[in-house]
């Protein structure tokens, strides 16, 4: 019982996941913004998030146990991945669309990436 159980996920891990999903975006964003020269915008989302979470974690956790600490995080996630997005479309000037969506023109610069390292790995072994 104890070997399967390991190796179904948590329900409440399902919680997380919203969260998770937007703040890998933001991630990304957060070292564009540091590359543009504002690594403040991350540090901000950082504190923010810090702020929202502790007392999200006090008032859920007792209520819905270590669901309420993966609603709590997932929050947290998502207003930090907020203050990113609209920081980032603000100085970037982009649309939202810009740097959500994934366009055909995205897998073509990453086939091309793709197969330039095919290339350069191609030589190493001639």
């Amino acid at each position: 019982m104890g070997a399967i159980s390991a190796r179904i996920p948590s329900f409440s891990s399902i919680f997380l996941l919203p969260g998770v999903i937007i703040i890998a975006v933001a991630k990304i964003l957060t070292s564009d913004l540091g590359g543009r020269g504002r690594p403040e915008i991350g540090m901000f989302s950082a504190l923010a998030s810090l702020a929202i979470n502790v007392p999200l974690n006090i008032i859920l956790i007792p209520k819905w146990g270590i669901s309420g600490s993966a609603v709590a995080t997932s929050l947290t996630y998502i207003f930090a991945s907020l203050i990113v997005m609209i920081s980032f479309k603000k100085i970037s000037k982009s649309s939202w669309s810009d740097f959500l969506l994934i366009k055909a023109q995205d897998f073509r610069d990453c086939w091309k990436l793709l197969n330039i390292k095919r290339f350069f790995k191609n030589l190493s072994h001639a």
